[in-house]
Order: structure tokens, then C-alpha cells, then sequence
């Protein structure tokens, strides 16, 4: 009979994914960020929303916070893109997708994609969608951790 062999254990790369079990802090570390953004940008703001997975209530997931900030209107774009600057982010351009503009955080704050998004954004809407449905279907059903 072959003896099984637990697989040999690979250090993450630069370019590997990784995944971890829910960590509680995830919210308190998305709420941190939407309250300097929020003192930031004031009325130029309709909503800062924590999206993708990290934003789910136990669902495994990538280590790394997603926020989308919804501007009120998109002429104050120019202007919300100096202000993240004197933070230290550097914006990158929508990244191919429109109506939403990407941002490098500063290297001294902990992982997270920060994500300015013009009013009628398709990509907010959908990032909003994923929440919802995501609110709605127990974790345990959506990724199993072995």
C-alpha cells in the first residue's frame, strides 16, 4: 500500500495567491481607511463601500482590504486625485476599466486596492451587486478551506 505524503510545503511568491481564513480585523482595517477618506473628501463623497471578499462575514479570502469611493459627481475627480496624493497614493488611471480609477497605496499602510468611481458606474454597481448577493449565501457554501 503507497503511503501518502503531505505535499511539500511551497513560501508564497511575488506572484502567488493566497488565501486566509476570515480575519474579524478586515472590517476594522476597511472602517479605518473610510473614515480618512471620508475627512479627506468630504462632499465630494456618496459612498465608500468595502467590496470583494474581505468584505464577506467568514468567507475565506485574499488578505488584501477593496474600497470603492463613489463620487458625486466626476468633475471632482481632478481634485480628489490631489488629495489622495498629498496621502501618498498614486493614481494609475482606470486600468482599462471606465467609470473607475485605480490607486497605488502609500508603502507604509497595510494591503488594501483603493478604488474611485464615477456616479453610474457599471463597476460599482456590480462590486455593490457582489455584496448583496454575497450577504445572502452562507459562507461555508461559497469556499471550503482544507
Amino acid at each position: 500500500m503507497d503511503k501518502k505524503t503531505a505535499p511539500e510545503f511551497v513560501p508564497p511568491t511575488r506572484n502567488s495567491l493566497v488565501i486566509e481564513k476570515y480575519d474579524p480585523q478586515w472590517p476594522i482595517l476597511f472602517e479605518e481607511l473610510r473614515i480618512k477618506f471620508s475627512e479627506l473628501l468630504g462632499n465630494m463623497v456618496s459612498a465608500i463601500e468595502h467590496v470583494g471578499s474581505t468584505s464577506v462575514p467568514g468567507l475565506a479570502a485574499k488578505p488584501i482590504i477593496d474600497l470603492d469611493v463613489l463620487l458625486t459627481s466626476a468633475a471632482y475627480l481632478p481634485e480628489t486625485i490631489q488629495r489622495l496624493a498629498t496621502l501618498g497614493y498614486e493614481h494609475e488611471g482606470d486600468l482599462g476599466i471606465a467609470g473607475r480609477e485605480a490607486f497605488r497605496r502609500p508603502p507604509t499602510l497595510f494591503a488594501h486596492h483603493l478604488y474611485v468611481c464615477l456616479p453610474n458606474s457599471e463597476e460599482f454597481r456590480r462590486h455593490i451587486s457582489y455584496a448583496t448577493i454575497s450577504d445572502l449565501i452562507q459562507p461555508r457554501y461559497l469556499l471550503i478551506v482544507i
